[in-house]
């Protein structure tokens, strides 16, 4: 079972001037918080000679206008305005939604920076302004003005919006939807604010002529028990101080189609598990799928299920992607992480040319679809681009005569180009999507006189991108087909739409689809093709989304160290009597080196030695449908706490096709050598001569450091004993 996020569209539940079945809210009510209460200029009007207050006139048709000053919905305690229904509260599930018309629509109101905050919210406690809340705003200015979910776990505690990873800090990735028509003046966008279960969701839509267009995924707060309970729901608003606007009598939040119903799942894309199984016998195979989508009752998905073949050139790249570790800065800091993580999802995708939303590109859809993580403003990742690129002959580039392909990254924020081996830009210096912000991108040159480019040549290319914090894109431009001989001269020069690289100018060796089947359901068993020999997986997509990965060849299992001097591997053959029998008498193992950590912690050292083949000194044995490897590592020690790399080879059996097949396994090694190990005994009162040592650097590989004085020697001693960090 996976759980994922759904991304297909949602039938909408609204229509303006006609609420959904609403739980008869109507607000009546204003609480004024803070020095939202008296602004500085009261009992002045604003520069529109709109007094702070309420507007209750249009409530029978959902209409409210909130007049507001106040500097921050934010901190321990609020400075800004609530309405809500004085004689309704939400006890469980509901769903709130609103469409905010706009901020501050007269433009004699100062509208202020990015920190004004207007839309829905859930407050404990309406008279107190450090009540517990959950909120979903928009914010009112430019630069980061998403909608996001925000809230304070309890009475006076501070606010945050830390979104648990999903997402950027509760930001919805929105900011050029929120300011579709320019400013949020006169941009209107569809909130929504949801609890179900006790877990709160936040979700938008854009506006299309009134209406709600398709309903965004969520963002999500885990159940806090001060806000399980009953809670006002309503509408907030403050000006904030930027830019004077608290000080000027604030400004005015027009909303419409207020309403509050039981929880709507068709009001966003919710968190969904997925049930998927496929089974084998022999070359058959059965398949069955269904999901469980929070608050819905249909079970049905769209499924494609697809049979790959072996490996072959195809259109795109192939996009390695690392999920939550922060941008490694540096080609070295790349290479450590691929060496040591696998990744999080692996996308196969068109181009390099891509951004969060808010900078006007978008992901692609297949980064979400490998890891479920890109549905906003994505933090913290790493992706590697590999495959090869066609360099087009002198009389189909933009600039036959110069010898050169002129190459500029837009990217935020590490930056790795290699071509045909050369590697051309290295830079972790951000830059905007079109390579001209922050003093802009270097200007890269590939030599391509060599005649083997004379007649177009397809050579290996890798671009890495690694993100931090902030916006983030992973764009490449070229002059190669400069159409308008406009290629940035210098860094601060913007690269156009007229240097990307085209599609077709790149490919990827690997696996190829080979039979497919889909269709929308539940299915139960379905009996699907028999696999043939030509077969090396089934990739199964559901509602879009990569859900699973089958391997028909054999694969790895299990790889671990079950003694201090003993390596343990088992490979899996598939399904009863295996489709793809492993032929033991074929088995080849090949040890190719060790990664283990820096002396002084700051990195990792990878010690590769050349292909040593190990077999004669390993036992193999099968049982089944299970092959086990056994290294004793005779006459030699693992290195503590390296990870010691095998690549295993073989070919399945004549009766499974007689395929051959290539693993690589990755193996931890325990901490310590088994001979440091000393006699169970108390532990040292005072500093104690004759131990064995073994020397290392704590943190980087224990994870953790040890004690001061006499606890220093209780945490060595345990260390030794049991070959793992201290339990602080």
């Amino acid at each position: 079972m996976i759980a994922r996020p759904w991304r297909v569209t949602a039938a909408l539940s609204l229509c303006l001037g006609v609420p959904f079945a609403a739980q008869g809210e109507t607000l009546d009510s204003l609480a004024e918080y803070g020095n939202a209460a008296t602004p500085p200029s009261d009992p002045n009007p604003n520069p529109a000679g709109n007094l702070h207050g309420a507007d209750f006139s249009n409530s029978a048709t959902n209409e409210y206008y909130i007049t507001a000053a106040g500097t921050d919905i934010w901190g321990t305690s609020d400075n800004g305005s609530f309405i809500y229904d004085a004689d309704q509260t939400q006890s469980g599930d509901f769903s709130a939604v609103v469409r905010s018309v706009s901020i501050a629509a007269d433009t004699a109101e100062i509208l202020s920076g990015e920190w004004g905050r207007t839309g829905l919210m859930a407050r404990v406690d309406p008279f107190a302004a450090n009540s517990a809340t959950v909120a979903h705003v928009r914010k009112s200015g430019s630069g980061n003005g998403h909608t996001l979910l925000q809230w304070r776990p309890s009475a006076g505690a501070d606010t945050t919006r830390n979104n648990f990873g999903n997402g950027d800090y509760g930001y919805h990735g929105n900011s050029s939807d929120n300011q579709a028509n320019g400013s949020v003046r006169d941009t209107p966008i569809w909130l929504g604010l949801h609890r179900y279960n006790g877990d709160w969701f936040t979700t938008w839509a854009p506006d299309v002529g009134g209406l709600p267009g398709e309903w965004s995924d969520h963002r999500t707060l885990p159940s806090v028990a001060d806000l399980a309970g009953d809670v006002y729901v309503g509408l907030c608003h403050q000006s904030h101080g930027n830019d004077d606007a608290h000080n000027s009598g604030g400004n005015t939040a027009h909303f419409q189609e207020f309403a509050v119903t039981g929880f709507d799942a068709d009001l966003g894309f919710f968190p969904t598990t997925y049930n998927c199984s496929v089974d084998f016998a022999g070359t058959n195979v059965t398949f069955s799928a269904s999901r469980d989508e929070l608050g819905a009752t249909d079970t049905d998905v769209d499924y494609v299920v697809t049979y790959i073949g072996a490996d072959a050139y195809q259109p795109g790249l192939q996009a390695d992607i690392y999920v939550g570790s922060s941008n490694p800065g540096s080609l070295a800091g790349v290479n450590d992480l691929i060496a040591v993580t696998p990744p999080t999802g692996t996308a196969i995708i068109a181009n390099p040319h891509w951004s969060e939303p808010g900078r006007g590109f978008g992901y692609p859809a297949e980064f979400n679809a490998a890891t479920g993580a890109f549905t906003g403003n994505e933090e913290n990742f790493t992706v590697n681009h590999t495959g090869e690129i066609y360099i087009p002959p002198p009389g189909e580039r933009a600039n036959p005569g110069s010898g050169t392909v002129l190459f500029k990254d837009g990217v935020d924020d590490f930056a790795y180009l290699e071509v045909d081996g050369v590697a051309l830009i290295n830079d972790n210096t951000w830059t905007g999507s079109d390579g001209s912000e922050n003093g802009g991108s270097p200007i890269a040159s590939l030599d391509v006189s060599d005649p083997k480019y004379d007649d177009g040549e397809w050579v290996s290319f890798r671009f890495a991108v690694g993100e931090g914090g902030g916006g983030d894109s992973g764009i490449l431009w070229w002059d190669a087909y400069d159409t308008d001989a406009n290629f940035p001269a210098d860094p601060a020069t913007p690269a156009n739409n007229n240097d990307l690289i085209p599609d077709a100018n790149f490919r990827y060796f690997g696996p190829a689809p080979s039979a497919t089947f889909g269709g929308t359901g539940s299915p139960e068993d379905l009996v699907l093709d028999p696999l043939d020999p030509t077969h090396i997986a089934i990739e199964v997509v559901l509602d879009g989304m990569l859900i699973k990965t089958v391997p028909v060849l054999p694969s790895i299992a299990t790889a671990e160290f079950t003694d201090y001097r003993e390596t343990t591997i088992t490979l899996a053959d598939v399904g009863t009597g295996g489709t793809s029998d492993v032929d033991l008498s074929t088995v080849q193992v090949f040890y190719t080196g060790n990664v283990i950590p820096s002396e002084d912690g700051s990195g990792l050292v990878v010690n590769a030695v050349v292909d040593q083949n190990v077999t004669a000194n390993l036992t193999l044995s099968k049982d089944g449908i299970t092959t086990t490897i056994v290294d004793p590592w005779t006459g030699s020690h693992p290195e503590p706490h390296g990870i010691h790399v095998y690549r295993i080879t073989g070919t399945t059996t004549v009766e499974t096709g007689g395929q051959d097949f290539e693993l690589i396994a990755n193996v931890r090694a325990f901490p310590l050598l088994e001979e440091l190990q000393t006699p169970a005994g108390p532990a040292p009162n005072a500093f104690t001569t004759g131990w064995d040592v073994q020397e290392f650097n704590v943190i980087p590989v224990l994870g953790a450091g040890l004690g001061g004085g006499a606890q220093m020697f209780r945490d060595a001693q345990y260390v030794v004993r049991n070959a793992e960090a201290p339990d602080f």
